[in-house]
């Protein structure tokens, strides 16, 4: 299904456009997709998605593709307590009013003891999923620590995913965001996914920005955003003429292929469905 939006194609985004949602491993080595948009335009849901298709895409039946969610929202919902209690039970996300579905086999990890030993239990106990979360500056700290442990503590026989849903909030204290420069930097040899996402890209340095294979750009809030993406390799000229995108259209700009489909085209996003449980996506904090 297509319309007309300038000369680019408005296409929906769903399990057809697995070349659009699907992020490549050249050369058999982990990518990095950076999303941004300003909020409610389906960031955060398209995170998921690209989080999903990666990861049934490369797991193997006994090498699953181990996953690190760093949420500062917090958004994101784990089924289960470290201890194995589900978080149903315990009433974890009793006062939520909205966020993701609950994510299959994921764990919440509470950075209270040591780190990597919260991520070993979560794969002992099966789960592929560990989320750390915090909306407290004074624990993002911790937040960032993880990511590390989850970077530093294992070989590249595990492969990885890193999802960080505000990437900005941890350049507010550059110290905390070397780790994410790092595995955008490096990532790729120790098989390091990342899936980063920013309301405020310009808050985030261009170097970090440089090492990203594919770009996924929904409405932003500002011109100088746009300014700051420029440093992406983004064909000006081409976004000028077709416009921003606007409420849930996207563009995909993909460092390799350029101006070649699927690169450099508008896609609606589909926020009809949950791609883990089915079910309707709730409204509200994407």
């Amino acid at each position: 299904m297509t319309t007309d939006q300038g000369t680019a194609d408005l296409m929906i985004a769903d399990s057809v456009g697995a070349n659009v949602l699907l992020l490549p491993r050249v050369n058999k080595k982990a990518p990095r997709a950076y999303i941004v948009g300003s909020t409610d335009t389906g960031k955060s849901t398209l995170m998921e998605v690209l989080m999903h298709t990666y990861q049934m895409a490369y797991s193997l039946p006994k090498i699953p593709v181990r996953t690190l969610i760093v949420d500062t929202k917090p958004r994101f919902k784990a089924a289960y307590e470290l201890n194995g209690v589900s978080t149903f039970t315990s009433r974890r996300y009793a006062k939520w009013g909205y966020g993701s579905g609950v994510i299959p086999n994921s764990f919440v990890v509470p950075g209270i003891g040591r780190l990597k030993s919260e991520l070993d239990q979560v794969w002992r106990l099966g789960g592929t999923v560990a989320i750390v979360q915090s909306e407290s500056k004074t624990e993002w700290d911790t937040v960032s620590a993880m990511a590390e442990a989850f970077y530093e503590g294992y070989g590249a026989g595990y492969p990885r995913l890193l999802v960080v849903d505000e990437l900005a909030d941890f350049f507010e204290f550059r110290s905390l965001g070397d780790i994410f420069q790092r595995v955008a930097r490096n990532g790729r040899e120790r098989d390091v996914a990342l899936i980063a996402g920013s309301q405020r890209p310009r808050k985030v340095p261009v170097e970090i920005m440089t090492e990203m294979l594919r770009l996924y750009m929904f409405e932003l809030m500002s011109y100088e955003d746009l300014k700051h993406l420029m440093g992406f390799g983004l064909p000006r000229d081409e976004i000028e003429r077709n416009g921003l995108p606007a409420n849930h259209t996207f563009y995909m700009y993909d460092r390799k292929l350029k101006l070649e489909a699927p690169s450099n085209m508008y896609y609606e996003l589909d926020l009809t469905t949950n791609y883990y449980t089915g079910q309707p996506y709730q409204q509200g904090g994407a």
